[in-house]
């Protein structure tokens, strides 16, 4: 079995804020998971929150 592991910050919103202002510590971060056959499917049942950005994605076993 392999496990992907995502972490997202929630709700990012950067519509009104210019490139050099942004700041992703602002978000509330969160990690979601998901555990199949393959890397790929893996990473595609990780259920992802509408409106949130992946910060990086990580899977056991390497």
């Amino acid at each position: 079995m392999m496990t992907a592991y995502a972490r997202v910050a929630l709700e990012v919103d950067y519509s009104d804020v210019p490139v050099r202002d942004r700041d992703i510590s602002e978000f509330e971060h969160a990690t979601v998971s998901g555990e199949v056959e393959t890397w790929e499917d893996a990473q595609a049942a990780c259920a992802i929150p509408e409106g949130a950005q992946v910060l990086f994605w990580a899977r056991w076993p390497i």
